[in-house]
């Protein structure tokens, strides 16, 4: 299901999500939650088939200056914008927000309409879309953060095998595996990836 990162993480911090890929890292300052992993991922950008920079390899960030950007109806709430906009902050460059959708999926029809750029997280970058070219951004600075959540207490024997599972194969990123989300500093544990502790 997908759903703004703030609410994932309230909902896993409730305990009413098992596990969550967010995009927002939770806050230190709360309990009943865990980062089982931090991760770093390259942005790509979908590009209408019929656009001019859908010709090129790669796409330097410097190119996307002035252009209609396809952004979540989420606003604020989107980590992913949030994001987006520190990229185009970190280029010195104003970003130039275009028509939004609410989900990933719909945000694609609008960038295969014409109608802007959508930059998105490499992983996001499926299933393939008819009219729309993802194309590999370059640059240091071309990358999004995310994070595994999942709910402090034992998870049931199924969602832990889907968390070693999402550890070890989709989402092979920056462990920082075991680590609390607890009042005080995120505090380290020999706990693994695959720990229920």
């Amino acid at each position: 299901m997908e759903i703004p990162s703030g609410i994932l993480n309230e909902e896993t911090h409730r305990g009413h999500v098992d596990i969550g890929a967010s995009r927002l890292s939770p806050p230190v300052d709360r309990g009943g939650m865990r980062i089982q992993q931090r991760l770093r991922e390259h942005i790509v950008a979908a590009i209408a088939l019929d656009d001019p920079l859908s010709l090129h390899e790669t796409l330097r960030i410097e190119l996307l200056a002035g252009r209609q950007m396809v952004m979540s109806s989420a606003g604020s709430a989107s980590e992913l914008n949030v994001q987006v906009q520190r990229l185009f902050e970190r280029q010195r460059m104003k970003l130039k927000p275009g028509p939004a959708a609410p989900q990933l999926a719909s945000m694609m029809t609008l960038v295969s309409a014409g109608l802007g750029v959508a930059l998105l997280p490499a992983s996001a970058a499926v299933p393939l879309r008819p009219g729309v070219r993802y194309m590999p951004v370059s640059g240091d600075e071309a990358y999004i953060d995310a994070f595994v959540v999942r709910r402090q207490e034992r998870l049931p024997p199924a969602q832990a095998m889907l968390l070693r599972f999402c550890c070890s194969q989709v989402f092979p990123g920056d462990p920082v595996a075991g680590r609390d989300v607890a009042p005080t500093e995120r505090q380290h544990s020999s706990s693994t990836c695959c720990d229920q502790q």
